[in-house]
């Protein structure tokens, strides 16, 4: 019915905020790929793999979060929730055993996929690089910063994207699921 079919239109909805976060995340690889492709040196590739993981594991730990909190207070995670962790033993004993499981479980889970993926695609040797190609390596320095523009702005509009872009329901819920975790998380978190 219409509450499957809302599901299934968020994500269509939620893209541009997910390209936006995307955005976000690619700022320092390519700053660090840009000196890679004059310093030639394995420790380059090795930062940025390691960037990539680090990213995933707060991803993870964002996202798995998310899902208790929204169950208990009906909001995405945000600035409020990580200051509680100061007080860590009393946000665990408050929360129910099945959310600290299904944390942990999920956060796993998104550590892993990005782990295995990382590995396979991360896979540079620049030792068996060739010689430098001067076009593909001053378009990639050229073009990729206003493309990462356009991904964070959300296009060429005038307003830059906010969660407000994702919303098209009238379930509230439905509303939230569109908007990018890891997004909104760093919205709320520089906004405080």
């Amino acid at each position: 019915g219409g509450f499957s079919s809302e599901f299934f239109l968020s994500f269509y909805h939620g893209f541009p905020l997910d390209l936006s976060a995307v955005g976000y995340l690619l700022i320092f690889p390519f700053l660090v790929l840009s000196i890679y492709i004059f310093i030639r040196q394995s420790f380059f590739i090795k930062i940025t793999t390691g960037y990539f993981f680090l990213m995933a594991i707060i991803i993870g730990f964002i996202t798995a979060g998310n899902l208790g909190i929204y169950e208990e207070w009906n909001a995405q995670i945000g600035y409020k929730a990580v200051s509680y962790l100061r007080h860590f033993d009393e946000a665990v004993k408050s929360s129910s055993s099945k959310y600290i499981f299904a944390f942990f479980v999920v956060s796993a889970l998104i550590i892993s996929l990005a782990y295995l993926i990382s590995k396979k695609l991360l896979t540079l040797n620049p030792h068996k690089q060739k010689k430098l190609q001067w076009l593909p390596i001053s378009s990639f320095i050229l073009l990729t910063p206003g493309i990462l523009l356009l991904l964070i702005r959300g296009g060429f509009s005038e307003i830059p994207i906010m969660q407000s872009r994702c919303y098209f329901s009238k379930n509230q819920t439905i509303n939230e699921a569109s908007v990018n975790t890891f997004w909104n998380f760093g919205f709320d978190i520089l906004k405080t």
